[in-house]
């Protein structure tokens, strides 16, 4: 089921920002145009509320700028490190379980 639009304040509660950083947002470009009830007022759709996660998700990472394309690399880079330091515990884990034999029956 859709999820209602929100008011600016519901939406501004919903993501932890500030009605004054939503409008902003939306008035240098980072959001597209938000739609708008009868009589004017701004309503926030699921749409808008994906793309502030997302935004959200950038600035907790440190990208207030740059490209898509850099952020990609800078994020896949970071988890192929997580891999690798995966594989390492993975390999840790199952020498230690080698050392241990077999599970007796219990």
């Amino acid at each position: 089921m859709a999820r209602e639009p929100l008011t600016i304040s519901a939406a501004a509660a919903h993501t932890g920002l500030s009605v004054h950083t939503l409008r902003c947002n939306e008035r240098i470009g980072l959001l597209d145009p938000v739609g708008r009830a009868s009589g004017g007022h701004r309503r926030f759709g699921g749409s808008d509320l994906e793309r502030i996660a997302f935004l959200q998700r950038l600035r907790r990472r440190g990208w207030r700028s740059g490209t898509c394309f850099a952020n990609r690399r800078a994020v896949a880079v970071g988890v192929a490190a997580l891999r690798r330091d995966l594989d390492a515990i993975d390999a840790k884990v199952a020498h230690y379980r080698a050392l241990e034999g077999p599970d007796e029956p219990g």
